[in-house]
């Protein structure tokens, strides 16, 4: 299993881990949170069980990650 150094992120990504924005990208920031707001915009995510951490941290260091990573509760 292969880890990243302490304090290591994802490629294109800041120190909050947001994506970096192009200049001139704040007009379209502001239509996207538009669409947001107005429901018109759905997350794409991969869900993991808690017992799967390790395998999600694995897929984001590696790049593996295509969409926002989510851990779902587990039933009891």
């Amino acid at each position: 299993m292969t880890r990243a150094r302490p304090g290591a992120r994802p490629a294109g990504t800041g120190a909050g881990g947001s994506a970096h924005a192009s200049p001139g990208g704040q007009h379209y920031l502001g239509e996207v949170l538009d669409m947001a707001a107005k429901g018109k915009v759905k997350p794409i995510t991969e869900t993991f069980p808690l017992d799967r951490a390790t395998d999600a941290y694995d897929r984001l260091v590696s790049g593996k990650m295509r969409f926002r990573g989510v851990f779902t509760p587990q039933n009891s």
